[in-house]
């Protein structure tokens, strides 16, 4: 990854300095500063720059690939492509331009066009390691996973000496349920690259599947402490606590992984289940409430919510929710025990009524 920064910044001809340039007046000078004031992580004054270079010069090939990177670095997936789009309009045979569109196309999800931009990279170079092992992981989610592991096993074979492959195959096991092979392989990256968190994370995932729960709790603390602005770390490591009943702790690494992504509705359903265990019911339909203004189908939040009132006894309340829930899952596939609730409910109520 290095190495494609390094080119970058080759292609674009920049000449880097320590002290600020003076007022700029060109569409060049506007984009060096720019990515100056990027680096400095000064985003809002970085995209200002980038913004006027191509007011001044629209087909100002620079500001878009520089823009571009900076859009992929605070994850503004969608800004990104579009400027290594607008990148490719103006030189399409810049290999760079595609490898990096394809992968922001992966972090949107937008895999077969991931796929597409990355198989044009590996088709100039068939040993671009990064380029195979990006494509792996589009291809993956594509469910092609014999392709997806033919590419990240040749990753590997290119580059056996960097650990991004052997974590990236790592997931893939990991998804696949072959918990004890993907330790091997985050294993293998942790060897090469002792500080990789993402890798430690994960091995603790994979340890928590196999029921270690010493060696999970152990690489999570790890991978907290090398990553601590990382929110899933905090997500799985409260997943982990609160298997193991220590609900309070679960809470206090959920309100971290909330501050530091805050519009993830998934961490409030979880910090929802955590509170009714701990049995702050309040709270948990407090969370689960703004888990369903996030995503008005979450099943899990509005069955949790039904839930959290009937054990609140607020009966009316919990049969509204437990009737949303039927509605969106459908009755066929409505368990039992949740119809016999139902019927218990709006007995009760009947009789309250009455």
């Amino acid at each position: 990854m290095l190495l494609r920064v390094l080119l970058l910044f080759s292609f674009l001809g920049f000449i880097w300095t320590a002290a600020a340039q003076a007022e700029p007046t060109t569409a060049s000078e506007y984009s060096q500063r720019g990515s100056e004031l990027a680096e400095a992580q000064d985003y809002e004054a970085a995209f200002a720059d980038f913004a006027q270079a191509i007011e001044l010069d629209p087909d100002f090939l620079p500001a878009y690939a520089e823009r571009g990177r900076v859009y992929f670095e605070v994850r503004d997936y969608e800004a990104s492509a579009a400027d290594f789009t607008r990148a490719i309009e103006l030189l399409p045979d810049e290999m760079l331009f595609y490898y990096n569109r394809g992968r922001a196309y992966l972090e949107l999800q937008e895999y077969e066009l991931a796929v597409d931009d990355l198989t044009r990279v590996i088709e100039q170079d068939a040993e671009d390691e990064a380029a195979l092992r990006f494509r792996a992981a589009a291809l993956f989610e594509l469910e092609q996973t014999d392709a997806a592991l033919a590419d990240i096993n040749k990753a590997i074979e290119i580059a056996p000496e960097l650990p991004w492959g052997y974590n990236g195959r790592g997931e893939m096991l990991q998804k696949m349920g072959d918990h004890e092979k993907a330790i091997t392989d985050f294993t293998q990256a942790i060897e090469l690259y002792p500080d990789f968190a993402r890798a430690y994370m994960n091995r603790g995932v994979s340890y928590g599947q196999l029921q270690d729960a010493a060696k999970a709790l152990t690489d999570l603390n790890i991978a907290v402490t090398l990553a601590p602005n990382n929110p899933d770390t905090y997500f799985y490591r409260a997943n982990l606590l609160g298997a193991l009943r220590q609900y309070q702790e679960a809470i206090d690494d959920l309100n971290i992984a909330v501050e530091l992504s805050p519009d993830n509705g998934t961490l409030y359903v979880v910090r929802g289940d955590a509170y009714r265990l701990n049995g702050d019911y309040d709270l948990a339909i407090d969370d689960y409430t703004t888990a369903i203004a996030f995503v008005p189908e979450d099943t899990r939040a509005i069955y949790s919510r039904g839930l959290t009132y009937y054990l609140q006894q607020d009966f009316e309340n919990a049969l509204v929710d437990f009737r949303a829930y039927v509605e969106m899952i459908g009755e066929a596939n409505t368990p039992q025990q949740v119809r016999d609730l139902i019927q218990q409910l709006e007995q009760s109520v009947s009789n309250t009524d009455e």
